[in-house]
């Protein structure tokens, strides 16, 4: 009896490293596949993601261009305007100068004041204007 109880574990011991071995060559032979089949399916992974993201970073700054010319024209505007204004303070003060005061007095009249700093020389021709009697409305 004790024969056979010693065949028994023999044959089990037997058996466990075969399942034991068999397991080894399994995860050997997965483990030699996936290095094969992975960097492929990564690869077109990689492509997908930067393809994706290609198309996000486009969309974005195509957004952002618009933005952009969208200041740009806005910017141009003030500008028109700024240039606008200057020209006609530089002719009121110039009718000043040449003693044509209601001249110099009309084109003030024009001018929006809202777009001058203090130190353009609005408010001295004002204040000057207003010394000879010409009245301007706030």
């Amino acid at each position: 009896m004790q024969k056979k109880i010693n065949s028994l574990w023999l044959y089990a011991i037997i058996l466990l490293g075969v399942a034991l071995t068999l397991i080894l060559i399994s995860a050997l032979a997965q483990v030699n596949l996936s290095p094969n089949e992975s960097p492929n399916l990564s690869e077109l992974d990689k492509q997908l993601l930067a393809n994706q993201t290609a198309q996000q970073t486009s969309a974005a700054l195509a957004e952002e261009n618009e933005k952009l010319k969208d200041n740009y024209a806005r910017l141009e505007s003030q500008r028109d305007e700024l240039v606008v204004t200057y020209e006609l303070l530089l002719t009121a003060s110039y009718l000043f100068d040449e003693e044509n005061f209601d001249e110099s007095f009309s084109t003030l009249e024009n001018i929006d004041a809202t777009l001058l700093p203090e130190s353009a020389g609005y408010a001295y021709l004002i204040q000057k204007l207003e010394q000879k009697g010409y009245v301007f409305d706030d």
